[in-house]
């Protein structure tokens, strides 16, 4: 698959976004079973780029990304304030 696309997976979990070489790679948003958000860049199936997550816990991590981790810059922001992280 390349190009725009969605992907389902058995545990409900999807993806809507862009393919290369039937990898996610690019923009897109992955919605996970348990109702966490990440929209952002991909490469090779992984968050890799800029992105945001969104928990059903109340926080998002808003930054740069690295092989799905959190890497290098950005914010991260819980119902007590804000946290800075870096890679």
């Amino acid at each position: 698959m390349d190009g725009m696309g969605v992907m389902t997976y058995p545990d409900g979990s999807y993806y809507i976004g862009q393919f290369e070489n039937e990898k996610m790679c690019g923009k897109g948003r992955m919605t996970q079973a348990n109702g966490d958000v990440f929209q952002g860049d991909w490469k090779n199936n992984m968050a890799n780029g800029n992105g945001c997550i969104v928990n059903t816990q109340g926080g998002t991590s808003d930054g740069e990304w690295l092989d799905d981790l959190q890497h290098g810059f950005g914010k991260e922001t819980w119902e007590f304030g804000k946290i800075k992280f870096s890679g």
